[in-house]
């Protein structure tokens, strides 16, 4: 069973009422998302989430909302940095340096 494109639950608003990827890279570090519903799973990975993204649609494909488990999150940093597209934790609030903010400490 593939998890790519896992949908989050009903009780989640509606894409088209978030902040789209683009307008959240214009407006304040504070900005926020809907928290991630605890029954979610990541996209990349059976693991819970610990971050989501919009990445922006291109011709005329809609914008895809992901959710990325911690590993995931820290080898797609570099990626969606380049692209522009903030990553934001499990309660919507802004990641400032996804890389870093889940790894491991031993």
């Amino acid at each position: 069973m593939s998890l790519l494109g896992a949908k989050r639950s009903p009780q989640s608003p509606p894409a088209q009422s978030r902040p789209r990827a683009s307008a959240a890279r214009d407006v304040a570090p504070t900005a926020v998302l809907p928290p991630i519903d605890a029954a979610a799973r990541a996209c990349c990975c059976p693991s819970e989430p610990v971050a989501q993204a919009l990445v922006p649609g291109h011709d005329g494909c809609p914008e895809q909302e992901i959710l990325l488990c911690a590993h995931h999150l820290r080898g797609a940093a570099a990626r969606l940095a380049a692209l522009g597209v903030p990553a934001y934790d499990r309660s919507g609030r802004l990641i400032d340096r996804p890389a870093q903010t889940f790894a491991a400490t031993h």
